[in-house]
């Protein structure tokens, strides 16, 4: 928002911080999956238990979760454009649509083209952040620097080469966030990798 603040003007920042409420709401209501996921990780592994169907579970819920949000923000976003633009004209809206100035038009489907974006992009970081939380609750801190590097060269990218428009935008925040997935995956991976091959050694069997 900072970035965007600083090189767009004033109408099209709102359009992005209206939009970006349904990006951030996704964010924060599959929050609460991780959260609750943490304590149940951590206790299976103190007792030696496999705490994979844990995540495997928080991962489905919080992946069905973003479908439905990004498929009911989509097609709100598409009627909206449609109202907005006069492509459809049901008679129900049609005397408060009238009664709109083009300026509110065109913010209003400013937002609505804006909306998908967001949700789209940002479902990726709802998923990288229940794997974060299962790699703090195993106790794994070797792949973090790379994580937070992926943050850092996020942040200096978008200052320096700030796309000219906001889908650009949103489509960086996109990107970033799939990183971020892929080597918190990638960390994991490893992480299961190396204990599967102790339990082989110790003759421990796999769960």
């Amino acid at each position: 928002m900072i970035v965007v603040r600083a090189k767009f003007e004033p109408d099209l920042t709102g359009q992005y911080g209206a939009a970006g409420l349904c990006g951030r709401g996704l964010v924060i209501f599959t929050i609460p999956i991780a959260q609750v996921m943490f304590p149940k990780v951590v206790q299976m592994m103190g007792s030696g238990f496999s705490a994979g169907r844990v995540v495997r579970a928080s991962l489905l819920a919080t992946v069905g979760m973003a479908g439905v949000v990004c498929g009911v923000v989509t097609v709100t976003g598409w009627i909206g454009m449609n109202l907005m633009d006069g492509s459809w004209e049901p008679r129900i809206f049609s005397e408060a649509i009238g009664s709109m100035h083009s300026d509110q038009k065109a913010r209003i489907s400013g937002i609505c083209r804006l909306a998908p974006w967001f949700v789209w992009c940002m479902t990726p970081l709802c998923l990288a952040n229940v794997l974060i939380n299962q790699l703090i609750a195993m106790r794994e801190y070797r792949h973090f620097g790379l994580l937070v590097s992926i943050a850092a060269v996020y942040a200096v990218y978008l200052a320096i080469c700030t796309p000219s428009t906001l889908v650009g935008v949103i489509q960086t925040i996109g990107f970033f966030s799939f990183m971020l997935l892929l080597c918190s995956g990638l960390a994991i991976r490893l992480r299961r990798g190396g204990a599967a091959e102790g339990m082989k050694i110790n003759g421990i069997p796999e769960d």
